[in-house]
């Protein structure tokens, strides 16, 4: 009898401390929220962004691989909660952010482990990581063989998976489908990683990546599906998925941004179609645009739920635009759009609503919560914004 009341007293001190979990992690996602979006000036935003940037840079969040919201602890306990391919990309969205920031100094020991932590990926994703850590190699030079290290150990991974006369699939496992999130993890690294090794070749591996995919775009909206067989040319998912779309606006911003720097007489050619696809793009995402100046988590269905982190891409994409045109109509729409992400964004400076991480093709989350990758590409667009603006 004192066996089977011990037994019962563990149990339920066992199941006490699971729902405990539970609820002091749904307890914290909603005192967040309070006083939301009450920022008094820019600067003040622009500030708070910059310091939730830095906080996480050192110690990173972590994006659910699941949306579960119950027995969290028992998915921690089975491996289950957290995904390092997922994490990879999110620190790299802090990066590129703070790599915007004028005399931001980074800490060398953060780096260097973040480094060690992600050298010997087998997946593609962490190529986003590995340019953002070109982008800062001159601010840490005593990183530098580390950093060349990691990209050229990136590279040979992304040249490993290219079957004759192809493009990079997401996954070797699946070799015959494309997805659009591979725009935004490579190409961005193949451009600026081929220009500062002068290979014309490794370029060229972008820019066949990129065109491939413009083939794609739906007739009507002029969006990117999901993913596509490239067997039967057949579109797989949906067309408008917001950070779809935004995986393909970080590629073409990025790629026409490294272009821009290097003046590259080789490249011209792929630099004028990713500056007519951004002028393109920009005008279809100008009709997708919200009443609050947001954009849904599905582009097309403007009463949906918002969602931030297509929000902050396609107001990459219209910064970009005007920054090219110099026409009005991108400024006033991306003027609004940085009103939105204003209004949601927390009181300690994090953006919220982000969807959370995609299972699968037409698997999307239900979860709208804080990311770090969203949170360093915002920080990446005011920085932008105010280059433009000149607003402080």
């Amino acid at each position: 009898m004192a066996l089977i009341n011990t037994c019962l007293i563990v149990f339920g001190a066992l199941a006490l401390i699971v729902f405990a979990t539970d609820q002091i992690v749904a307890f914290n996602n909603w005192q967040r929220r309070i006083h939301i979006g009450r920022w008094r000036e820019i600067s003040e935003w622009k500030n708070a962004v910059k310091k939730q940037c830095d906080r996480w840079l050192k110690r990173t969040p972590i994006v659910p691989k699941l949306d579960n919201e119950k027995l969290i602890l028992i998915d921690c306990l089975k491996g289950e909660y957290q995904n390092a391919t997922i994490h990879s990309w999110q620190l790299a969205g802090l990066i590129l952010g703070l790599a915007t920031e004028k005399n931001y100094t980074f800490n060398y020991t953060t780096i260097r482990n973040i480094i060690n932590r992600n050298c010997k990926s087998k997946n593609p994703d962490s190529a986003l990581l590995a340019y953002s850590m070109l982008q800062i190699k001159s601010i840490i030079p005593e990183l530098s063989k580390e950093i060349d290290s990691f990209a050229s150990d990136t590279y040979k991974l992304i040249a490993s998976m290219r079957q004759e006369n192809a493009t990079i699939p997401y996954r070797n496992s699946i070799s015959d489908i494309r997805f659009v999130d591979t725009l935004g993890f490579i190409c961005p690294f193949l451009t600026y990683y081929g220009l500062i090794n002068n290979n014309k070749s490794i370029v060229n591996l972008a820019e066949i990546q990129i065109r491939e995919y413009l083939n794609l775009l739906h007739p009507d909206t002029g969006l990117p599906p999901h993913a596509y067989d490239i067997k039967s040319s057949l579109p797989l998912g949906c067309y408008d998925w917001g950070r779809g779309a935004g995986w393909m606006i970080l590629a073409l911003v990025e790629c026409h941004d490294t272009l821009s720097k290097w003046h590259s007489a080789d490249h011209t050619k792929f630099k004028d179609i990713i500056a007519k696809s951004i002028i393109t793009l920009s005008d279809r995402i100008l009709l997708l645009q919200r009443n609050d100046g947001g954009y849904s988590a599905f582009l097309c269905h403007k009463q949906g739920r918002l969602e931030s982190t297509a929000t902050v891409l396609c107001a990459l994409l219209l910064e970009k635009a005007y920054t090219l045109s110099k026409n009005l109509k991108y400024k006033t729409a991306l003027d609004k759009t940085i009103k939105c992400l204003m209004t949601n964004t927390q009181r300690d400076g994090a953006l919220d609503y982000c969807q959370g991480d995609t299972k699968g093709i037409g698997m999307y989350s239900n979860i709208f919560r804080r990311m770090p990758f969203a949170q360093g590409i915002l920080l990446k667009l005011i920085n932008n914004y105010n280059e433009d603006s000149k607003l402080f």
